[in-house]
């Protein structure tokens, strides 16, 4: 079994589980440039090649380092926004 491996593509730093296939690396590099300019990416590739790990794997690490630039200029260290919503107080649903 592989050791996991880190990638930077674009800046974003991407844990994979194992050595990344070339074409792998090609979508995720596309996945990443997608996030980060808004843009709908259209992926194509043989059954087998590890489109979802690529996928998922991609788009975690942006969601992370999305995060980090977001903790960085607000200077957060912390998700607050569930438990300051509201205190004590029920829903009203039942």
């Amino acid at each position: 079994m592989s050791s996991p491996v880190d990638y930077t593509i674009g800046g974003v730093k991407i844990q994979f589980p194992c050595k990344a296939y070339p074409s792998q690396l090609a979508m995720m590099n596309s996945i990443i440039r997608g996030l980060n300019y808004g843009q709908h990416s259209l992926l194509e590739s043989p059954t087998g090649s590890g489109k979802s790990l690529a996928l998922l794997c991609s788009t975690l690490g942006w969601q992370q380092a999305q995060l980090a630039k977001l903790q960085e200029q607000t200077g957060s260290t912390g998700d607050k926004s569930q438990s300051s919503k509201n205190p004590g107080k029920k829903s009203d649903r039942q």
